[in-house]
């Protein structure tokens, strides 16, 4: 079997992904345009778009070079994995040869590139009232997400779908689709739970984005705790990946969001880290994970309280990384699911050669 996984490291899924394939035996290209440090790449070959030495010129040799190696992938694979769909002129100059060589695709939305503000606005009124105050993804919504997905459907892609995204879904453009979950190399984390008796434990929030992620509750809810409670607090912000991974793996609590109503990579890396994580979950999203989630579920009217029982007990924090650690080990490790995936890949193949 052949894959191709273009065209971003979005979130380092597609590289882990990639790494874990070829280990499998599976022959796996792996082409990442506009990578950045932040990512890990352990498998693929980058194309970077900043902070080139030649400026302009420099950039278009890098595209141009990206482009010659993902038509020739195209030709090549038996399957193509797209991840995220920011980049519609780039997905305007390869899709068509996507179609022309009938290629069974894949793609996996990530968050805000499909989301959809009137089915948030449905069940999650912290989304409505950060979507309305400044929030930092204003160009979601229904219009741009059915857009999206039809030039996805037209160019003969299906979707790999992770809980939280499920609910974004057309069903009218995509009656049927794949189920998977989001991923992480465990062998790159080493567990470090809070500590039992710590005295003043540290609080770590990695705010990339501020109104999205509800820092402005977090921090006030610390702030009033802090006349009460001795504890550390860091805003990991406009950090590099290894100083917040750092920070995470030290932590004895990780905030990651409040509004948005699922959890991403960052949390999953405090998962790995044996870390408690406070996040806002929706009953419907919460509902589609795999077995018993161990996020400590908390939004803008409950995080203060939220944050207060953790601060209570190092007990409490200290199980709670424990089960943390245990629920990435049995559904996000990508060793757990990889064949999995391979088995998605075999059966696209199969459909696109036999369709119905």
């Amino acid at each position: 079997m052949k894959v191709l996984i273009l065209p971003n490291n979005i979130a380092s899924m597609p590289s882990i992904t990639a790494d874990r394939l070829n280990r499998k035996g599976i022959n796996v290209k792996a082409l990442f345009l506009d990578t950045n440090p932040n990512q890990q790449q352990f498998s693929g070959k980058g194309f970077p778009l900043k902070g080139l030495r030649f400026g302009f010129l420099h950039k278009v040799f890098n595209f141009s070079r990206f482009y010659i190696h993902a038509i020739r992938g195209i030709f090549w694979a038996d399957v193509i994995h797209y991840c995220g769909s920011f980049s519609m002129p780039l997905n305007n100059l390869l899709f068509p040869f996507i179609r022309l060589f009938n290629k069974p695709a894949l793609v996996e939305w990530v968050g805000s590139d499909i989301r959809i503000p009137e089915v948030e606005f449905l069940e999650n009124k912290y989304y409505k009232e950060a979507f309305y105050s400044g929030y930092e993804y204003p160009y979601e919504s229904v219009i741009q997400s059915r857009k999206i997905q039809q030039m996805f459907k037209n160019a003969g892609f299906v979707p790999l779908v992770f809980p939280g995204m499920e609910q974004y879904i057309l069903s009218d453009i995509f009656p049927t689709y794949y189920k998977f979950i989001q991923r992480i190399d465990l062998n790159n984390y080493v567990p470090n739970p809070p500590e039992l008796n710590k005295s003043k434990p540290l609080i770590v929030h990695a705010p990339t984005a501020p109104i999205a992620k509800g820092t402005n509750y977090i921090e006030a809810a610390l702030e009033e705790l802090s006349n009460t409670y001795d504890f550390d607090y860091v805003r990991a912000f406009k950090l590099s990946r290894q100083e917040v991974l750092d920070l995470i793996g030290k932590c004895d609590v990780f905030i990651d969001q409040i509004v948005l109503g699922s959890y991403g990579m960052a949390s999953m890396e405090a998962f790995a880290f044996a870390k408690p994580v406070v996040c806002y979950m929706k009953p419907s999203v919460l509902s589609c994970f795999p077995g018993t989630s161990p996020i400590i579920n908390a939004n803008p009217d409950t995080i203060k309280s939220v944050i207060e029982d953790l601060l209570k007990s190092g007990v409490r924090r200290h199980e709670a990384g424990m089960v943390s650690r245990k629920y990435a080990e049995t559904y996000h490790d990508i060793d757990s699911c990889i064949d999995e995936l391979i088995d998605i890949y075999s059966d696209s193949i199969k459909i696109k050669k036999n369709p119905k």
